[in-house]
């Protein structure tokens, strides 16, 4: 498919093995995930665990944080600071043959929660809070709207990884 042919040429680029870059493109994956999951994890809650309640998990005290977020649109600085670090990685995805309109939920760029970010800009555009302006300039930038980005979101996160060589 798609991601072999990206790593054949990549492969030979770089001049690897197809095999010999699959296994450094699979332990490089494995490194920015670990990281990403180790900057990203907000402090556990104590006072579930001294009132004897049950600890909350990650993914629910995130989505509590989700639920509770307002959803008011960042300053003009900063939003023009946070478009130009996602123009910065979809310019880098590009060249690496692997934009697709969407930046992964945990994706961090440039010291910006970038997926998050982009996840926000979205819920903004649903509540019809997102300006036109900026809307165009995301559209622009090729960012993947409504159920489309929803589907390509839920491919990309249940995809089968890669055979290892």
């Amino acid at each position: 498919g798609r991601s072999d042919e990206a790593i054949r040429r990549r492969a030979e680029k770089r001049g690897r093995t197809v095999e010999e870059q699959r296994g450094l493109d699979s332990a490089d994956m494995e490194r920015r995930e670990a990281k990403l999951l180790a900057a990203d994890l907000p402090p556990a809650p104590l006072e579930a665990e001294e009132a004897g309640g049950e600890r909350k998990g990650k993914k629910a005290r995130r989505e509590e944080a989700d639920d509770e977020e307002e959803f008011e649109a960042d300053s003009d600085e900063v939003w023009e600071a946070t478009f130009q670090k996602l123009e910065s990685y979809r310019l880098d995805r590009v060249v690496a043959e692997e934009w697709f309109g969407i930046v992964p939920k945990k994706c961090r760029w440039e010291g910006a929660a970038l997926g998050q970010w982009v996840k926000r800009q979205r819920q903004l555009e649903e509540r019809k809070v997102l300006t036109e302006s900026r809307f165009a300039r995301m559209d622009a930038a090729g960012i993947m709207w409504g159920d489309a980005a929803q589907q390509l979101l839920v491919a990309a996160t249940t995809a089968p990884p890669a055979p290892k060589a």
